[in-house]
């Protein structure tokens, strides 16, 4: 393996189990079995280390399945994209919540974690107007809202499932197709849908 990318890695994990702060250049190199100085002399500064190392992690999401530019079954379409969507929040839940968690001390190390559910937002907004472009959603449906309603429920699950498991009656297997069959009610979906 790659010398940069064994110390990405081991940079990601260590800042996952214990933040930025305590993230420190010792722990990271022991992690990726390197001396400090192999550190500095490819990244230059710890904070330049962080923000690689987190920018690699979530470029990883970028290879999740995209929604079709041209919809034939959105309920299928749609529940296909939130299983797998799910399934890799779910794999990523700790990076995600560690850097919630540094938002207000270090808000770029979560710009990189960020940049993630912008595009995945942008995406399910651009399929839902196409839905409605060809009439099968209702008109008047308002996909912003529609798109921040199934997001938020895959981020709820995903990051807190663990957490609070008395809180859902039903596994994260059927967690997709429940939270697509709401989303599919609020939005009026019908057609082939």
């Amino acid at each position: 393996m790659d010398i940069r990318i064994r110390i990405l890695d081991a940079a990601a994990r260590v800042f996952v189990e214990h933040g930025s702060r305590g993230a420190t250049t010792r722990l990271i190199a022991q992690e990726a079995g390197v001396n400090e100085v192999t550190l500095f002399r490819h990244f230059g500064t710890k904070q330049r280390l962080l923000h690689e190392a987190l920018a690699r992690a979530s470029e990883r999401s970028r290879e999740l399945a995209v929604l079709p530019a041209e919809p034939a079954d959105p309920r299928q379409e749609l529940e296909a994209w939130c299983r797998e969507g799910m399934r890799h929040l779910y794999a990523v839940r700790s990076l995600i919540r560690t850097s919630l968690g540094e938002f207000e001390d270090n808000p770029e190390a979560s710009s990189c974690v960020a940049a993630i559910p912008e595009r995945v937002g942008q995406e399910l907004r651009g399929y839902l107007v196409r839905l409605r472009e060809r009439g099968w959603i209702a008109a008047e449906a308002d996909v912003d809202a529609a798109a921040a309603l199934l997001l938020g429920a895959m981020y709820a699950d995903a990051t807190h499932r663990d957490v609070t498991p008395g809180r859902w009656s039903y596994g994260l297997e059927e967690a997709p197709g429940r939270y697509v069959a709401l989303l599919s009610r609020a939005i009026g979906l019908r057609g082939n849908g």
